[in-house]
């Protein structure tokens, strides 16, 4: 490579690392409101993520083991349940674990991120259908 060429790309990665650069918090409370989340918008706090979580455990105690369905309709409407429970879960889910990542220190967050993962995924096997 000749001189030119490698003072060229000193000059690219030069600029590029300081276009890409983030500032560094040493405080989350520094950091400024536009780049944090509002995780309002999956749950208003850690309550009404635990009344969603029962609904959802209570949905997914419904499930049933079926080989077979009578209609159309019925095999849609138990698909349309598994879907339905599986983003549950994942809602569930992502609240806890940006809770968590908000505070890696927060144990609760923690334990509460692996409580919804363990719901079972039932959507992922094609014999176990919510009981209609």
């Amino acid at each position: 490579m000749t001189s030119r060429k490698y003072l060229i790309l000193l000059f690219i990665i030069a600029i590029s690392i300081k276009s890409y650069s983030q500032p560094y918090f040493e405080n989350r409370a520094d950091i400024p409101e536009k780049y944090t989340w509002d995780l309002t918008v999956l749950f208003e706090d850690w309550n009404i993520w635990k009344s969603f979580y029962n609904e959802t455990e209570t949905l997914v105690s419904k499930i049933v083991v079926r080989d077979s369905f009578c209609t159309a309709n019925e095999l849609y409407e138990s698909m349309y349940a598994l879907d339905t429970i599986g983003n549950r879960i994942d809602k569930l889910a992502m609240y806890a674990m940006m809770q968590a990542n908000v505070n890696q220190k927060d144990e609760f967050a923690e334990k509460q991120r692996y409580k919804a993962m363990v719901l079972p995924r039932c959507r992922t096997s094609p014999l176990v259908w919510p009981h209609l």
